[in-house]
C-alpha cells in the first residue's frame, strides 16, 4: 500500500513532467485512471524489478548503483506499455522521458520513506522469557 502511495504521489508531481511524457491527456476519469495506473506501476515494481535486478547485478555493481537508474526507466517504459494495453492514458515517449520520469519517482520516494520513517524492511523481536 506503501508503494502503491508513493507512485500516486510521484505521478502527481510528474504531470506533463518531463516533456513528450503524458499522463492522462483524457481527464474524464482521471482518478481512476490515476490510481490504476499507480497501481500498475507498483505491480511492476513489485514483481518485475526484483528480478531485473537480480538479473542485472553485476552492472548496478560496476556502475555502483548508477545502472538502477536505468532498471527505473525500464519499469516506467514497461507500465506505460501495460497501460497502452489497457487505454489507461498513461504514455512515455521514449528512453530519456522514462529516464527523466524514473529519476523523478526515485527521488519523491527515497524523500517519502525518510518522511515516513520506514526503512522497507520488517523488524522481528523474539523474547525468551523464561524462569
Amino acid at each position: 500500500a506503501q508503494g502503491t502511495f508513493d507512485c500516486s504521489f510521484c505521478f502527481f508531481l510528474m504531470i506533463r513532467r518531463p516533456p513528450r511524457s503524458t499522463l492522462f491527456p483524457d481527464t474524464t476519469l482521471f482518478r481512476s485512471r490515476f490510481l490504476l495506473v499507480a497501481a500498475t506501476l507498483g505491480l511492476v515494481n513489485s514483481f518485475v524489478r526484483p528480478f531485473l535486478t537480480m538479473l542485472t547485478c553485476p552492472l548496478v555493481l560496476v556502475t555502483l548503483g548508477l545502472f538502477t537508474l536505468v532498471i527505473n526507466a525500464l519499469m516506467l517504459r514497461l507500465t506505460a506499455w501495460i497501460s497502452g494495453l489497457f487505454d489507461l492514458g498513461f504514455y512515455v515517449d521514449g528512453f530519456w522521458p522514462a529516464f527523466w520520469g524514473g529519476l523523478i519517482i526515485g527521488i519523491v520516494s527515497t524523500i517519502l520513506t525518510i518522511a515516513v520513517g520506514g526503512d522497507g524492511g520488517v523488524r522481528v523481536r523474539v523474547e525468551n522469557r523464561e524462569g
